[in-house]
């Protein structure tokens, strides 16, 4: 449970601000007006993904030892989602093969290895077939999208929905598929990467040149526009992260 309760404290961490003055309009976020934290209208949650079949291994005697088999369990087959309540839920269900995930936990619940087949999601969830369902993406009152789509297809429902002014909320999945991130990350309101995955992010820039200028630039202006210390460092790593994911040349991005 270690790793879940480090990913709560960060996502806690990341809200608290806007709870805490959730009239206020904060700079650097894609969510405008007042009591916006969080959503901007009341139209329907929109989530983007898959729906796996999700099967759990977990030893019983002793922990899971690589090279060799040892005894445990196995639950019984699963039907996982991002969340279990949503409005407008798109996602790769009733493909064949459909998208699977099996998990080797450890004795104490932590995740050992996984191994996740989700070729399925990547190939029904197109950027074209995605855009038959733009107009509930722009209505929605939160997007929430996930790494097991393809790089492009998480690229066009985080910009639709950015242009619409719906925050965006990006769950990276994996450390192999955070990578994905780097060019959806300029229209995400908030982004849940644990340590490994955060670092898989990172990665993908390889220039980092005007990164500390532009932060710099943003919180000046955010504080000559009167806003507080911690809006204005805000609205500086938003400034800054958009002039490294938006106007990097080709050769700067992996």
């Amino acid at each position: 449970m270690a790793g879940a309760e480090q990913r709560l404290a960060v996502l806690l961490a990341h809200l608290a601000p806007a709870q805490q003055q959730a009239n206020v309009a904060q700079p650097g976020s894609r969510v405008q007006g007042s009591n916006s934290a969080l959503v901007s209208n009341n139209g329907p949650l929109v989530i983007v993904g898959g729906i796996c079949l999700d099967i759990q291994a977990k030893p019983t005697q002793v922990e899971v030892n690589r090279g060799t088999s040892v005894p445990g369990t196995h639950g019984l087959p699963i039907i996982s989602t991002t969340t279990t309540t949503c409005s407008h839920l798109l996602a790769a269900a009733n493909q064949t093969p459909p998208p699977k995930y099996l998990a080797n936990t450890s004795r104490g619940g932590e995740v050992a290895a996984c191994v996740a087949d989700v070729a399925a999601v990547e190939a029904h969830l197109t950027p074209e077939r995605l855009a038959d369902s733009a107009p509930q993406i722009q209505q929605a009152c939160l997007l929430l999208a996930e790494a097991n789509l393809s790089e492009g297809a998480l690229e066009y429902v985080c910009r639709t929905a950015a242009a619409a002014r719906v925050p965006v909320f990006i769950e990276p999945v994996s450390v192999p598929k955070a990578a994905r991130l780097a060019r959806s990350l300029p229209y995400a309101t908030f982004v849940s990467p644990n340590a490994g995955e955060l670092m898989s992010m990172a990665d993908e820039v390889v220039s980092c040149n005007g990164a500390g200028d532009t932060l710099v630039a943003g919180m000046v202006a955010a504080l000559l526009q009167r806003h507080s210390p911690q809006q204005a460092l805000a609205f500086g790593m938003a400034a800054s992260c958009d002039s490294q994911m938006t106007a990097l040349p080709p050769t700067a991005v992996r």
